[in-house]
């Protein structure tokens, strides 16, 4: 299941009973398992498989880094919403951006960045997009991600409601994460949208 958004793509995944910690939350690794999830079932469904014979080149990737800021927990299982984007497509490497909505989009759980290098799997090193690969990246680029003082705030729409433009995650970098929940507004953000604010109906 897939919504419309106006850049990137948004996915629909499952949490599921046992991906709950003790306080009946979203065990914080699991987001980025989510995001993992989302991202793979976008490019499976367009072909880029890395267990079959017929494997693209381009799949064959490794993470590079992750950032993500939780701004919202997820309490319990049911299905979220994953909008991700290119950010920007280096020779041999890419930046996601991302962020995790409740199924209706009136909620930010969390949103972040994350690094992915394609490698030569006869090498083991870094080696370049191709060019179908370059063109289908393309299709997802989106906005970069701004500092709390400079966001454009650019309107994605996810299932005919719009939301901010992203933040920047600065706190947790390589695969580290920040455990910090804001349920109210960020006063930090001065006039700008708070990302953790419901859609506007």
């Amino acid at each position: 299941m897939t919504s419309t958004v106006t850049y990137g793509d948004v996915r629909t995944v499952e949490v599921h009973f046992d991906d709950l910690d003790s306080f009946r939350t979203l065990y914080h690794p699991r987001y980025i398992t989510l995001v993992d999830r989302a991202i793979s079932q976008y490019w499976a469904a367009k072909g880029y498989l890395n267990h079959t014979e017929g494997s693209s080149p381009d799949s064959f990737q490794f993470i590079r880094s992750v950032e993500i800021e939780y701004e919202r927990p997820i309490r319990d299982y049911g299905h979220v919403l994953v909008h991700f984007w290119v950010e920007k497509i280096g020779t041999t490497s890419l930046k996601y951006g991302f962020r995790l909505l409740s199924e209706n989009g009136a909620h930010v759980h969390a949103h972040g960045s994350r690094v992915m290098v394609r490698f030569d799997p006869a090498t083991q090193r870094p080696t370049s997009w191709t060019d179908q690969a370059r063109g289908d990246l393309e299709q997802l680029l989106g906005p970069a991600w701004q500092s709390f003082g400079d966001r454009a705030g650019c309107v994605p729409e996810v299932a005919g409601r719009s939301f901010a433009g992203p933040v920047r995650a600065r706190a947790a970098v390589n695969c580290t994460t920040t455990l910090m929940w804001r349920n109210t507004a960020c006063c930090s953000l001065g006039p700008h949208i708070d990302p953790a604010a419901p859609l506007p109906d």
